[in-house]
């Protein structure tokens, strides 16, 4: 089998939940800057977790040394501020109450604590390839990268989906957040 299949594979199964989340993140974004710090918070938290997983790849034989399900705090605790934000001020007409600052900190540690489970597929799919293999994946991520911020680009401009995330997404953002924290704490 190729190896750009396989990487793409990798990708793709490791960041659906991602998309949806991107999606959400570009349904809140009003300015050119807006979209820069999602792509660039995207790209940094996706080479972070697929820099990590190939230099510990290339280190330990187990993913059971790293304590990653307590990454799940972050968007946990983002969720939870949100959710609290919603309760005390649901009765306030605003728009960006609950919304996620769109800053690229807050943005790639979400990113980070989102894709910290792919670690158990980075850590030993990445490990057994060449430098240049290696090479290989870095730039197909990066591509795969952009692909899915334009596709969570496009989703976001859907207008039934649009209208949908915007009237929802004051309280429905907060418990995406607290669904994910637990997930990743729990795994």
């Amino acid at each position: 089998m190729s190896l750009l299949p396989v990487i793409i594979t990798a990708f793709v199964s490791t960041n659906i939940d991602d998309l949806f989340l991107l999606t959400l993140f570009f349904t809140q974004a009003k300015s050119k800057k807006d979209y820069q710090t999602i792509i660039i918070s995207q790209l940094l938290g996706i080479y972070t977790i697929l820099i990590t997983s190939i230099i510990l790849g290339n280190l330990l034989t187990s993913t059971d040394v790293l304590p990653i399900h307590l990454l799940g705090a972050i968007p946990f605790t983002i969720g939870m501020i949100g959710f609290v934000k919603f309760i005390k001020h649901k009765n306030i007409p605003t728009t960006d109450v609950t919304q996620t600052k769109l800053a690229i900190p807050t943005l790639t540690l979400i990113t980070l604590s989102n894709g910290s489970n792919n670690l158990s597929v980075y850590l030993p799919l990445f490990s057994q390839y060449s430098y240049l293999e290696t090479l290989l994946v870095i730039i197909t991520f990066g591509v795969m990268v952009l692909l899915w911020c334009l596709a969570g680009s496009w989703l976001s401009k859907n207008n039934l989906l649009e209208k949908t995330l915007e009237r929802v997404s004051d309280w429905l953002v907060p418990i995406v957040y607290i669904c994910l924290g637990l997930i990743i704490f729990f795994n």
